[in-house]
């Protein structure tokens, strides 16, 4: 009977996510998709939530952005931690805002809101989001509130990078410069992000201004302040811009 059968496919994919997880134990990275989708159809939920996570974030580190969506979507239908929720709902919000599904990300970042209203990271999203919409008023308004929340830590300085890079947008360069300087006198606080950030967008303004050499020193220290986090996609933008400033 379909009853019997559906019970023979759940035990079938039980045991094929078993035997996989027994067979690839020293490269179970390499099965996170099929270990995902057995033991989804197994109705393992434990499982399913465990493997779609991995499955999810390996796709999203190597871009593969349609694949990474469906298993943080399929991820959200076994998690029942809500600040595991918040983590999953803020990962797609950054993929759909890569992509340019800015409506999507937004309507997700409001529903991280929602869970932790004082979560600063979303801030500088949605403030990365209106920025990227050319909504630079609404831009600001994110990352001076995030500044609010973050006066007295480090992480103050992400949204103080943030509005320099917003001012170089605009073209308004010496705003940028001194508010990149004003953060500089206080490297030994920064994080490496923001420290990186800094560089660059001095080195940016620089080179917009025609001044190639000092544009260049500015260029040199973000790279090395990327490699030394091991940030692969900003030392490639490090590159870029040194080649671009020997144009």
């Amino acid at each position: 009977s379909r009853s019997i059968g559906r019970a023979a496919l759940l035990v079938y994919h039980q045991a094929v996510g078993e035997a996989i997880e027994s067979a690839f134990h020293s490269a179970i990275s390499d099965h996170y998709e099929e270990l995902a989708y057995h033991f989804s159809c197994a109705r393992n939920s434990a499982k399913a939530l465990h493997y779609s996570k991995k499955a999810a974030a390996a796709a999203k580190d190597r871009y593969a952005h349609g694949l990474a969506v469906e298993f943080y979507e399929n991820a959200l239908k076994y998690e029942d931690n809500i600040e595991q929720i918040f983590e999953i709902d803020l990962s797609l919000a950054e993929i759909h805002a890569t992509i340019g599904n800015y409506r999507k990300a937004l309507e997700l970042l409001r529903a991280c809101l929602r869970i932790n209203p004082h979560a600063y990271r979303v801030y500088e999203k949605m403030g990365n989001i209106h920025e990227q919409m050319g909504q630079y008023r609404s831009s600001l308004k994110y990352y001076e509130k995030g500044i609010r929340m973050t006066s007295g830590t480090s992480a103050v300085y992400i949204f103080r990078a943030a509005i320099a890079w917003l001012y170089t947008r605009m073209g308004q360069y010496q705003r940028a410069s001194r508010e990149c300087t004003g953060m500089l006198k206080k490297r030994a606080q920064m994080g490496r992000q923001a420290l990186g950030d800094t560089y660059v967008i001095l080195g940016i303004v620089l080179l917009r201004l025609g001044k190639f050499n000092r544009a260049e020193q500015y260029f040199r220290k973000s790279l090395r302040v990327r490699k030394s986090a091991g940030d692969k996609k900003n030392i490639a933008a490090c590159y870029v811009d040194l080649g671009l400033n020997y144009q």
